[in-house]
């Protein structure tokens, strides 16, 4: 059961997450960039939810990622790291739509 673009930004935005953009990442037979919900000491979140969804670690879709991008609900925090990872936190609009509105 993937969660929408809401309940995301409510996760990222309640447990004070931040995103890892990963750039180049094997999958399969090729390499694409990936984008990882991390919580505030950089581990992985494991969702779990009360529906029995599991999920560790939470790729958020690249789709979503650009979405909140163009919506100014994150922002980039710091330059390219020398593993290619890129962290992006939410914005003080992203942070209280989260909480309070939903997107």
């Amino acid at each position: 059961m993937p969660l929408g673009s809401t309940d995301l930004l409510r996760v990222i935005a309640e447990r004070d997450c931040h995103l890892s953009l990963e750039k180049g990442v094997p999958f399969a037979d090729r390499k694409r960039d990936a984008i990882w919900i991390k919580t505030p000491d950089g581990r992985d979140l494991d969702l779990k939810l009360p529906n029995g969804y599991h999920s560790c670690p939470v790729e958020l879709p690249r789709a979503v990622f650009d979405d909140f991008l163009r919506a100014s609900l994150i922002k980039q925090d710091g330059p390219e790291d020398t593993e290619h990872r890129i962290t992006f936190r939410l914005t003080e609009d992203g942070r209280r739509r989260g909480i309070r509105e939903g997107v």
